[in-house]
């Protein structure tokens, strides 16, 4: 398989360190595709699902990581997921 291309990037207001030294500066975001979609339930618009399609389709390690996010960034990696579930696409692609 193709490697996947980034369609969204953002920096973290607040960087998250873990593990051994580790820390997270910057997400970068993918555009989903039908493995990613199919594990939301249909019609899924929790936070709890943007949150679980969030890390699947971007460089957050794991949702232990993304509950470590402050408020701000979390909104934000909530925001880019939901835009993905319109029309396919991040409404602001860099």
């Amino acid at each position: 398989m193709a490697e996947r291309s980034v369609v969204k990037s953002f920096e973290l207001k607040k960087p998250i360190s873990f593990g051994e030294g580790e820390e997270i500066t910057k997400v970068d975001f993918y555009e989903p595709i039908g493995k990613d979609i199919r594990t939301m339930p249909a019609g899924a618009t929790s936070l709890d699902d943007l949150m679980r399609l969030a890390v699947l389709i971007s460089t957050i390690p794991s949702n232990g990581i993304l509950d470590k996010f402050c408020k701000k960034d979390t909104q934000e990696v909530i925001k880019i997921a939901l835009g993905f579930l319109g029309d396919g696409e991040s409404e602001d692609e860099t």
